[in-house]
């Protein structure tokens, strides 16, 4: 493989990409043909035409891809490409399509970051559909663009720090990397210090910006669960996309032990991205230094003369490191700033035992052992254990009553009696856990596993308490905990996949409801979990039947009518999530969400009276409900009820004054009344609290165009294209206000730029053919015309407009005939006058034309022939050109 300049960028992985991209198709190809078979009807276009893609041997990847996205929420041979990630936050389509089509398509070299991404991406689509030489052969491109990586790193300038060695890395890091490549597997653990690093520097950075957008303060703002979790639809368009991946990723990876060193340094790269769209500088230059240390030591650990491993392209890809090992044996090459009690603790827990650092901080010694706390017992606590007992009941009892308080006040008792009971500190556990004082509860099942560290059901109760206080990881591992003891509780199985499941493994948690079902078939709980787990997945036929095996067992459970209804609603059989909602309303008729939902089915089904009905029964219970109202307003605007739903609107924001999107929504509703000074307020005020919404940029810009005021029109669809300059309608648009302004060369280049995004968008290719038109380039115009109807051929302007530009080139008969297609189209009264109008004239023009042509084909030494012809050319076709030909030679032949 040859060796890149050392200026050279990863356009190398351009070939990489290339190779890949044809294996994709290689792969695909079969396996579609097998499931669809030779031909698939798909829809495009903003019209929806219909096209027929066919699957044969010749087919490429645009078509293959263009069926993908047709089918994204359909089953494509047992698996669902629209759902399963590589990725936190990116699925198939959305990464594959984004290269195709997206920024990717047009950028000359590729970061490592995203090249890495494309080549995971197809190698998991390829593995989806059993294409094993496929993936082989993309797993060894992904092998040798880790190979090109390394051999660029070598080209170090020779003044790079270090010891000459060619890599800038210091003796000590070249010898760390080396000891860690010592045990290839799955990198490295040794990551987790860079992540909690990072995901610090990203709180401090995040926490002031959320409190600026939000305007209130946070409880803690310097957590990113917290600061994302409840606040991600409030940041910025440009990095909402890059939050919501690293909020999925922190949540996913919480629990693991070991990460993909490739995985670690794209979320490095994202938190470095946040940090410097929201100007926090100096941290994203620290981030940065943490992913270059990342790079330096997996560099280092890349070594190809290494004599231990017997493959190199096995070490590029993964590196495993113990928590024991790391910090026994290379506690050395550990930067100062990762050596933190933090750090210790997450490896302690990552290694099952307590892990010593090499750093004298303090550790405390939590683990008692049961045959301790039996010799520790004296007599005088011995002889009281009756007595403790007696209140340990006693507080079961009203436990299991629900009378809280005096439970907690009976295991107190048992507790002062006999200061080592472990099982009235579970009790009283699980009291403080019902009152929601988790951290009480914690502390008390802490102690209980103190004293009785065998306690699996304390471990399952401090488990559902971390769970409850969002904290999945450690309800994992002491569920984990709770089924090593007694691998035989369904209830342990259930709860350990609701964390998984809250954390986004879905595949892990389903794997556990499976189990706990497998214990107990009668566990509806399991079942309505792994429903929601199979929804999350968007396999909604599976979580129907759990959804339905849970009502089996429990047919009063509204939730679970709710549930199910949702997955039929997202299948899009509407009828029977009606059907499921109803019943739900019929169990809890106060469930102001069923009707809002219900309300929502029939809206999707254009029963909009029915969903007002609903949203009103909903404000009936809560009138203080801005989403009721706010789809009330939907729905009546949807009616063509603008006054309705402005009302509708305008009440949402009495509730919720703040919110951007009823701001936006009512503004639509004031442009559709044509009321465009009320519908730029609006507006105007949606930016004000979202100024990253590109949406209400183009609508505002859709008002000014309407009120003639074009040029804050383009104004305002130039800043919609600095948030998102993948519009394609924002360059449409843009380019309408240029042509209405005369300025058709600008007109013209939007309306390319437009169609390079929707090449398919058959509106785009007529607005540009109009354009040239409007230039007199009258050919141009006729081949965007001839687009726009490959596309589109049921749109009776189109057809106008083309035979407008074949009747100023002359072309009378394709005019006429284009005009005739026209008249078939349209049942428009005024329009039909037009065509039978024009038509008429062009016929009368090509007849006289004919009798001109004929009559100095007869006697073309005759100047008056050439006079008459010249004089309709210039006054019947104002065709000067020609017309001032004609003059010339009819003088010529006068002065002969």
């Amino acid at each position: 493989m040859p060796t890149p300049a050392a200026s050279e960028p990863s356009i190398l992985a351009d070939g990489f990409l290339g190779i890949a991209f044809r294996r994709l198709r290689d792969g695909l190809l079969p396996h579609m043909r097998a499931v669809l078979g030779d031909d698939y009807q798909t829809e495009i276009g903003p019209q929806r035409t219909r096209r027929t893609v066919s699957l044969t041997d010749t087919a490429d990847l645009y078509d293959l891809l263009l069926v993908w996205r047709d089918r994204r929420q359909d089953f494509i041979g047992g698996f669902n490409p629209g759902q399963r990630e590589f990725a936190p936050g990116r699925n198939w389509p959305e990464t594959i399509n984004e290269f195709r089509s997206g920024r990717w398509a047009r950028q000359a070299s590729y970061n490592d970051d995203e090249v890495g991404r494309i080549l995971d991406t197809i190698a998991a689509v390829l593995d989806a559909v059993g294409a094993v030489p496929q993936i082989e052969a993309v797993e060894h491109l992904a092998s040798e663009f880790e190979a090109y990586l390394y051999q660029r790193s070598q080209l170090s300038p020779p003044d790079a720090p270090g010891d000459g060695n060619g890599t800038g890395l210091s003796p000590a890091e070249v010898a760390a990397g080396q000891a860690i490549t010592a045990r290839p597997g799955e990198p490295d653990v040794f990551a987790e210090g860079f992540l909690t690093r990072a995901w610090r520097r990203l709180g401090q950075g995040l926490g002031p910006y959320m409190e600026r957008i939000t305007d209130r303060p946070l409880d803690n703002p310097h957590d990113v669960n917290e600061i994302l979790a409840g606040n991600l639809n409030q940041v910025d368009r440009s990095i909402y996309r890059e939050c919501s991946s690293l909020l999925e990723a922190r949540n996913k990876w919480a629990h693991q032990g070991r990460y993909q060193y490739r995985l670690v340094r794209v979320t490095l790269s994202e938190i470095i991205l946040v940090l410097q769209a929201i100007s926090e500088n100096e941290l994203a230059q620290e981030v940065a230094r943490m992913r270059a240390d990342l790079s330096r030591l997996h560099i280092a650990a890349r070594q190809p003369d290494a004599p231990t491993l017997p493959d190199d392209h096995d070490a590029i890809a993964a590196i495993q490191l113990s928590p024991e090992q790391l910090m026994a044996g290379f506690a050395s090459a550990i930067l100062t700033s990762l050596a933190t009690p933090e750090f210790h603790s997450a490896l302690s827990a990552l290694a099952g035992t307590l892990v010593v650092p090499p750093t004298p901080y303090p550790v405390a010694d939590d683990h008692l052992s049961s045959s301790s706390v039996v010799t520790n017992l004296n007599a005088d606590i011995a002889q009281d254990l009756e007595s403790a007992s007696d209140y340990f009941e006693r507080g079961e009892i009203a436990l299991e009553s629900d009378q809280i308080d005096l439970a907690i006040a009976n295991f107190d008792t048992a507790i002062g009696i006999n200061p080592q009971y472990a099982d009235a500190y579970r009790g009283r556990g699980v009291a403080y856990s019902s009152k929601g004082e988790y951290d009480r509860a914690i502390a008390d099942f802490d102690t209980s596993l103190r004293i009785n560290p065998q306690d699996s059901r304390a471990y399952n109760n401090r488990g559902v308490a971390n769970l409850r206080e969002g904290d999945y990881e450690r309800a994992i591992a002491d569920c984990t905990s709770a089924l090593r003891i007694n691998p035989e509780d369904a209830r342990f199985y259930t709860n350990r996949g609701i964390a998984y499941a809250r954390g986004g493994e879905y595949g892990l948690a389903i794997a556990d409801f499976d189990a706990a079902i497998r214990i107990d078939p009668q566990d509806s709980l399991a079942y309505n979990n792994r429903g929601d787990a199979h929804y999350a997945k968007g396999d909604y036929d599976l979580a129907i039947a759990d959804y339905t095996a849970d009502l089996a067992i429990d047919p009063q459970d509204d939730f679970t009518y709710h549930s199910r209804g949702d997955a039929y609603w997202s299948k899009g059989d509407y009828d029977l999530a009606i059907a499921d909602y109803t019943a739900a309303l019929a169990i809890n008729p106060q469930d102001t969400f069923a009707y809002i939902t219900r309300g929502i089915a029939y809206w999707s089904k254009g029963d909009y009276d029915l969903a007002i009905a609903d949203y009103t029964a909903a404000l009936t219970i809560n009138p203080q409900d801005a989403f009721a109202y706010a789809f009330r307003g939907f729905a009546h605007y949807f009616k063509g009820a603008y006054d309705w739903a402005i009302a509708d609107y305008t009440a949402a924001l009495t509730i919720n004054p703040q919110d951007a999107s009823i701001h936006l929504f009512r503004g639509t509703a004031y442009s559709s009344k044509e009321e465009h000074d009320l519908a730029i307020a609006d507006y105007t005020t949606s930016l004000r609290l979202n100024p990253q919404n590109s949406r209400a940029y183009n609508t505002r810009g859709d008002a000014y165009y309407a009120k003639g005021n074009y040029d804050r029109a383009i104004a305002d669809y130039t800043a919609a294209l600095t948030i998102d300059p993948l519009q394609a309608g924002a360059y449409n648009n843009r380019g309408l206000a240029y042509y209405s302004k005369g300025e058709y060369d600008r007109a013209i280049v939007d309306y390319t730029a437009a169609l390079d995004i929707d090449p398919l968008h058959a509106g785009t290719y007529n607005n540009r053919g109009l354009a040239y038109s409007c230039k007199g380039d009258h050919d141009r115009a006729i081949a965007d015309l001839d687009a726009a109807l490959d596309i589109n051929p049921q749109d009776a302007d189109i057809y106008i407009n083309r035979g407008n530009a074949h009747f100023h080139l002359g072309d009378c008969d394709r005019a006429i005939a284009d005009w005739d297609a026209a008249t078939a189209l349209t049942t428009d009264d005024e329009m039909l006058q037009w065509l039978r109008d024009v038509r008429e004239y062009a016929v009368r023009i090509r007849d006289t034309q004919t009798e001109y042509d004929q009559a100095i084909a007869d006697n073309p030494d005759d100047p008056d022939a050439w006079h008459l012809r010249g004089l309709h050319y210039r006054d019947d076709r104002e065709d000067y050109d020609r017309a001032i030909a004609d003059f010339t030679q009819a003088l010529s032949l006068t002065t002969a």
